[in-house]
C-alpha cells in the first residue's frame, strides 16, 4: 500500500512537469523544472495550491496596481527546489490574477546556480531566489528578491511608482 502511494505521488507530481525541461536536482534527488514555464506547469504541485491565496491586498491596493502597471511586464525567477519560491511564487500569481499585470508575467526556473539563458540577458545577476524583475519599456525599475519588505502588494506599489 505505501509503495502505490509513492507511486501515486511521484506520477502525479511528475504530470504536471510535460514536455517541459526537467533535471534531476543532486541535492535532494528530486526532478526540477528548468527555463521558461506556465502557470499550468506548477498549477497541480501541492506548494502551489496551498500557497496561491496566502497573500491578500486591499482593493485598494489592487486598484493602484493596476493604474502604475501600464506598460510593465514581470519576469518571476524561482526554483521548484526552493521553500520560499514555492511560497511566495503562488503567493504572487493569485495576488496578480487579481489585477490586469496577470498577463504580463513570465516563469523562468532555475537550478540551484540559477543561471540560464534567461538570466545571462539581465545586467544583476540572480543571487536568491525568488527574484520578481519589474520591466517598463525594457528598463528594469525594481526587483522583489526572496522576500518582501513590507507585502507583496506594498512592495509591488513602490516598485510600480517608480
Amino acid at each position: 500500500m505505501r509503495y502505490l502511494f509513492t507511486v501515486f505521488l511521484l506520477l502525479t507530481s511528475i504530470h504536471g512537469l510535460r514536455g517541459q525541461p526537467v533535471v534531476m536536482d543532486s541535492v535532494n534527488n528530486q526532478r526540477i523544472l528548468i527555463g521558461k514555464v506556465t502557470q499550468a506547469n506548477i498549477a497541480d504541485s501541492i506548494w502551489y495550491r496551498e500557497n496561491y491565496n496566502a497573500e491578500s491586498a486591499s482593493s485598494e491596493a489592487l486598484k493602484n496596481i493596476n493604474k502604475l502597471s501600464k506598460e510593465v511586464t514581470v519576469e518571476v525567477f524561482f526554483g521548484t527546489w526552493c521553500d520560499d519560491s514555492r511560497y511566495w511564487v503562488p503567493s504572487f500569481i493569485g495576488l496578480i490574477d487579481k489585477t490586469e499585470l496577470a498577463d504580463q508575467v513570465s516563469l523562468v526556473a532555475v537550478p540551484r546556480s540559477k543561471k540560464t539563458a534567461e538570466t545571462a540577458k539581465l545586467k544583476e545577476i540572480i543571487e536568491r531566489v525568488p527574484t520578481f524583475v519589474f520591466w517598463r519599456e525594457g528598463e528594469e525599475i525594481g526587483r522583489i528578491v526572496e522576500t518582501p519588505k513590507v507585502s507583496l502588494a506594498i512592495d509591488m506599489i513602490g516598485i510600480l511608482k517608480q
